[in-house]
């Protein structure tokens, strides 16, 4: 199995030379009637591929690229936040430490298809999944090393085809984002505010409510001096997820 395109949509992908494939087409759900199958050579975007990410030097950066012709590769994956049967990647390595926000807002579709990763190893398998951003979000914030490489799958998760729009900048973080640097609440009742939108998620940090991963996270710690029953909300906050 390859590939699939339902409901008028159109799939893209790579022949080789001397192998056979099959095609098998019908209907889902209506009696049937005049089938027609079309194929058409196409010219993949310059950036298809994972060993042709587009190299991104210096931020903040912006692009655009149209993925009508954009291909998924054999055993790319497709198993984080959201899949694609279209991506196109880039690739960044910083030359500092720092928090940068890559956001897809600008994109001709809105069913956006952003996995971000950072290089543990060599090639795709090499590959270990950061953060990613989730409906009606165009953009995610992740922490970044001084001289390890990051890539950025994007695509669309529905449309068959138009223009992806990445921007990166940097960011400065809150300063009990990551979990080494969590706020110590020395006594209660404890009220604060903090803005989260430059907050990241770290490498291997996890999220426990809920099938959905979280964008973005700040950091708390409390050691009481005496067993209690504490209650913890977010009521006050500017959004509800």
């Amino acid at each position: 199995y390859l590939a699939c395109a339902a409901s008028g949509n159109s799939v893209n992908f790579y022949f080789q030379a001397g192998a056979t494939y099959y095609f098998q087409a019908g209907s889902m759900s209506s009696a049937g009637g005049n089938l027609q199958l079309n194929l058409l050579e196409i010219v993949p975007p310059a950036n298809d591929n994972f060993a042709s990410a587009s190299v991104i030097d210096t931020l903040p950066h912006s692009s655009t690229v149209n993925i009508t012709d954009a291909t998924i590769e054999p055993n790319e994956s497709q198993v984080h936040c959201s899949s694609s049967q279209r991506t196109v990647w880039y690739s960044f390595t910083p030359t500092a430490n720092g928090t940068v926000r890559a956001d897809m807002a600008g994109s001709s579709f809105s069913d956006i298809s952003l996995n971000i990763y950072q290089a543990t190893g060599s090639g795709m398998e090499g590959l270990s999944f950061l953060t990613c951003p989730h409906y009606p979000n165009t953009a995610a914030a992740f922490n970044v090393q001084a001289g390890v490489t990051y890539y950025f799958q994007a695509g669309s998760i529905f449309s068959g085809s138009g223009d992806v729009h990445l921007d990166l900048q940097e960011l400065q973080q809150p300063a009990n984002d990551n979990f080494a640097d969590a706020e110590i609440i020395t006594s209660l009742p404890f009220n604060g505010s903090v803005d989260s939108t430059r907050a990241t998620i770290e490498l291997g940090e996890s999220s426990f409510c809920g099938s959905t991963p979280q964008t973005q996270s700040v950091w708390y710690s409390i050691t009481p001096a005496t067993n209690m029953v504490v209650r913890a909300d977010m009521a006050g906050s500017s959004f509800s997820d």
